[in-house]
């Protein structure tokens, strides 16, 4: 958020505009209505009611905040989606049809880069996975085998 300020007074100020006091650090992400003061409380609770592993539910209340219980809600429907995307790592495939069901997720890119980071925090950036990603976006968005493979 800080970074995009910066850039926006930069712009302006390059272009010599006048643009009104950004909200963006009072702003409230999505995740953050609605999610309750005591986080451990809601990740017991989480983690209570679908069974997942510490490390994963500690990741789902950090990343997606209110929200993680319904990224959770894919790993209870579909026990697949509880594999790891990479082992050493708690990020589970449930994100991956997460982000792509509900975050406009388009690319394999995408997920490993932006949505999971896996990219940067993997011990192999994500490489091994990327066959799977690709598979499990392009199950969602209808791409052939072609497509998926050349994804990958």
């Amino acid at each position: 958020r800080r970074i995009a300020a910066e850039v926006i007074d930069a712009a302006t100020e390059v272009a010599e505009l006048r643009c009104a006091t950004s909200a963006t650090l009072r702003a409230r992400l999505p995740g953050a209505v609605g999610l309750p003061r005591d986080l451990d409380a809601f990740a017991d609770a989480l983690r209570s009611s679908t069974g997942l592993d510490v490390p994963v539910v500690r990741r789902l209340v950090d990343v997606y905040g209110s929200r993680a219980p319904k990224v959770a809600r894919y790993a209870v429907e579909d026990r697949a989606l509880l594999d790891r995307v990479c082992p050493d790592q708690p990020v589970v495939f449930a994100e991956v049809a997460y982000a792509v069901e509900n975050e406009l997720a388009l690319s394999v890119e995408d997920v490993l880069i932006r949505r999971t980071s896996l990219s940067l925090t993997a011990e192999d950036n994500g490489l091994r996975a990327a066959e799977r990603v690709a598979h499990m976006i392009g199950v969602r968005l209808g791409w052939d085998t072609a497509r998926q493979t050349r994804s990958a």
